[in-house]
């Protein structure tokens, strides 16, 4: 009876074990789908960290592009102003135009030297962040052409103008004018002087080649900030 009684024991037992192992190996993959959800949820929480961040410079930097569209505007408008001006001043050579209030007017935009200032704190924020490998090729290439280069080439030829400005205008017109006005009406001397005087002619044809240059830059900035700041748009929508 009591082998019986054992064999009985064991039909019983084995059962328990299976039983027990399926038990384990639903611990397991419980275990492991709760640290695969943890996992996924945790990269969906940094990535929306990173959306938000990106989102949050990009904001920025289309503030900053809002305000050098402006300032390119404006000082786009003043050197074609300027380089009519100055044409103006170099026809009056071979015209003998008398004086009057438009040649003073004219005189106060000759060999004028502007300023402009960029905002780059968004771009700036966006490549010490490292998140510029996270905007799309597309964009990053219109960001680092307005910023690395277009720029760039408005700053040296405002830069350039300016030094004109100071070297050989403000010299000139302490010694030949009366009355000078920066964009104002000036008056010079001794105006029949002014109109034999071969350096000033020299200087004003040299500086409308000069503002030509600025104004081609300008425009060429220009023509890349307005498309760029729609990508941007499009980019903070999405």
């Amino acid at each position: 009876m009591r082998i019986f009684w054992l064999f009985d024991q064991n039909m019983i037992r084995k059962p328990k074990f299976k039983s027990g192992f399926k038990y384990a190996l639903g611990e397991l993959m419980l275990i492991f789908l709760g640290i695969s959800l943890a996992i996924a949820f945790q990269n969906w929480n940094d990535e929306r960290k990173l959306k938000r961040q990106t989102t949050e410079i990009l904001t920025e930097i289309k503030e900053n592009l809002e305000l050098d569209i402006s300032s390119l505007e404006n000082l786009l408008a003043n050197r074609t102003l300027d380089l009519a001006a100055t044409q103006r001043v170099i026809q009056l050579y071979s015209e003998k135009k008398p004086f009057d209030e438009g040649v003073s007017n004219d005189l106060g935009r000759v060999i004028i030297g502007d300023a402009i200032y960029f905002r780059k704190l968004g771009y700036g924020l966006l490549k010490e962040s490292n998140l510029m490998s996270m905007t799309n090729p597309a964009l990053r290439k219109m960001l680092n052409g307005y910023y690395e280069e277009y720029m760039q080439f408005v700053i040296n030829d405002v830069e350039d103008d300016k030094f004109e400005f100071v070297t050989v205008l403000l010299p000139y017109v302490r010694n030949n004018f009366d009355e000078y006005g920066y964009r104002q009406p000036s008056i010079p001397r001794d105006y029949d002087l002014l109109l034999k005087d071969k350096y000033f002619l020299t200087s004003l044809k040299l500086n409308s080649d000069n503002i030509q240059s600025t104004i081609g830059v300008i425009e060429n900035a220009l023509s890349n900030a307005k498309p760029l700041l729609r990508a941007i748009e499009e980019e903070i929508e999405n």
